[in-house]
């Protein structure tokens, strides 16, 4: 589907995107994931074609086309959600009749067929990121890129958001999502995780997960104990780091003989509690390749 060679980016002398090699394949939900200025819009803008390279060359399939969704909100707010989706789809090549079958498909898809009247400047977030989501996705192009489409929106309209992200998937589109909500991440099926304009990792979120590299374990409910008891754990060998999760606290340990060192601590503070092996959150994936970002530069 996509293919980038070597591509990088500036804007003006600082450099964004360095020296990027991927290929995306057909038919997958793609989430770019990364802190703020790591270069996931700057990337979006590259795929779409606002933008173009410094250096390197992007690819892509014959027969490829795309829909764009920006951050902010960029339809017509003084028209209805039906008259922007007409619009669009005229602006895109099809007929008035293609144009209407079509928004009154995505229109139940996305719950706003109720809404179609409204002017689209008196929608909520999500009733707008819905609307641009299925503006962009009018022409069935084979490449849907969406720059942050749950930012901002309340819970029940990110589910639904991502429902439709899915429909758009199952009509055979690659869909490339950039976000900042890690709980996000298993809804893709690869993972482009970005630093400061490198690409640290590309996998799918189980294989991010499987490749951590450290034990994770957790001791529950030590609401009683003091922050600077607990922070002397911390300095106990191969603790790679210890934090509270909820009243939790959890370990990311390197070699075993740090879980017989918090055992040996529990049963000298008498509290009744064992330390539990757990799984890796993707919040500690992240954090771990963007510490290991850190490092390299």
């Amino acid at each position: 589907m996509i293919s980038f060679q070597d591509v990088s980016f500036r804007y003006g002398k600082e450099e964004v995107l360095k020296n990027l090699s991927f290929q995306i394949g057909d038919n997958e939900i793609v989430g770019i994931v990364g802190p703020d200025g790591a270069g996931k819009t700057t990337m979006l803008k590259l795929i779409v074609g606002l933008l173009k390279p410094k250096k390197g060359s992007i690819k892509y399939r014959e027969s490829f086309s795309s829909g764009f969704v920006a951050e902010h909100f960029g339809l017509y707010e003084d028209m209805s959600i039906e008259e922007n989706l007409l619009f669009y789809g005229r602006l895109y090549g099809l007929s008035r009749e293609e144009a209407k079958q079509r928004s009154e498909q995505l229109l139940e898809w996305t719950k706003l067929s109720p809404f179609k009247d409204r002017l689209a400047g008196h929608l909520s977030g999500g009733m707008k990121r819905k609307l641009a989501i299925c503006a962009a996705f009018l022409h069935r192009p084979s490449c849907v890129i969406l720059d942050e489409p749950t930012h901002g929106v309340d819970p029940v309209s990110r589910r639904e958001i991502w429902k439709l992200i899915r429909e758009v998937k199952c009509e055979g589109a690659t869909v490339i999502v950039s976000t900042q909500y890690l709980d996000e991440v298993p809804h893709c099926d690869e993972v482009l995780l970005l630093y400061h304009g490198e690409l640290m990792k590309k996998a799918s979120p189980q294989a991010l997960i499987d490749e951590f590299p450290y034990a994770v374990y957790r001791i529950p409910d030590l609401r009683h104990v003091s922050l600077r008891e607990l922070q002397k754990l911390r300095n106990i060998p191969h603790v790679i780091d210890a934090f509270p999760r909820g009243v939790d606290w959890v370990f990311l340990i390197h070699q075993e003989e740090a879980v017989h060192a918090l055992r040996d601590w529990i049963r000298e503070k008498g509290l009744a509690r064992e330390v539990e092996r757990i799984q890796p959150m993707f919040e500690d994936v992240f954090i771990h390749w963007m510490q290991e970002g850190g490092r390299r530069t």
